[in-house]
């Protein structure tokens, strides 16, 4: 789930500016205007989600990118190219990418530049659950936009609007609300498994390190079930009987809880990928 991302309001609209773009690209000349044109149509195509033909695009430039630094147009390179890494869900990777982005853009007093650069930053940080550090770049982007009287200011004070909804979408509970579970992120991806317990549950998991997830009410409020090879323990609310999460009985490091997400806001599972894992027999995922 991501979090506000600018869909083009006419897309036939956009489709031909793409169009459009890869023949200004085509007709590039010299390394400067090259560089300006491909960060120009990798910003359009990840805005119509082929972030994975943007960062192929970005990617043999980033030497020129290097290069060119002092320009403003690398600038825009290293925005258009953390933005298609966060799509494509790699969002530690595109951190200091952002962070060059915006050294380049302080470093030649380029505002507009800046501001987008915090704007996108913050949206990231927002789906890697960081809410305070991209509230501050949030607020750095607004004071930047209403100094130059951008009508993007617009978005941006949505987007700080909008930080307390995502928070409340990170927190879940049993049905009685005696085990209450806090997410450090949104999930991009949950599992639904046919082993003998799982389809009775209906459980739709998605996985965090141990010790991430926090979890209110337990053990005072909690029971558990420990079966098969006894390497876990399923937990439910002793209460109302709602099956929370599973945690691992040992300690070995790159342990993890599996979460049930159906105690959580059904809004966050729109659009997540959910994978098929046959737990009944072959032990590996169907799809």
């Amino acid at each position: 789930m991501h979090f506000q991302r600018f869909t083009a309001p006419d897309p036939a609209a956009h489709d031909a500016s793409i169009t459009a773009h890869r023949a200004r690209l085509a007709a590039a000349q010299g390394d400067l205007a090259r560089l300006d044109a491909t960060a120009d149509l990798a910003t359009l195509l990840t805005t119509a989600r082929q972030e994975a033909e943007a960062l192929a695009l970005l990617e043999p430039e980033r030497a020129q990118a290097e290069a060119l630094s002092h320009e403003e147009a690398a600038g825009w390179f290293w925005n258009a190219y953390a933005t298609a890494l966060q799509y494509l869900g790699r969002r530690d990777e595109a951190a200091p990418v952002f962070a060059q982005a915006l050294a380049v853009a302080e470093a030649g007093g380029w505002r507009r530049l800046q501001a987008f650069v915090l704007q996108h930053w913050g949206r990231s940080l927002v789906e890697q659950g960081d809410v305070d550090t991209a509230r501050a770049r949030f607020e750095a982007a607004l004071a930047i936009r209403r100094e130059l009287a951008d009508p993007r200011a617009a978005s941006t004070e949505a987007a700080l609007a909008g930080l307390a909804d995502w928070q409340a979408l990170l927190q879940g509970s049993c049905h009685c609300g005696a085990v209450r579970l806090t997410l450090p992120s949104m999930p991009e991806k949950a599992t639904r498994c046919n082993c003998s317990l799982c389809r009775r549950l209906n459980g739709l998991w998605a996985y965090y390190a141990v010790g991430s997830v926090r979890v209110e009410g337990h053990p005072e409020h909690t029971t558990d079930y420990i079966w098969g090879d006894k390497t876990l323990r399923n937990v439910r609310c002793r209460h109302c009987g709602c099956v929370t999460h599973w945690e691992p009985l040992g300690e070995e490091a790159g342990g993890r809880h599996g979460v049930n997400l159906n105690n959580f806001d059904p809004r966050l599972q729109d659009g997540l990928t959910v994978r098929r894992f046959d737990g009944a027999d072959t032990w590996t995922y169907l799809d």
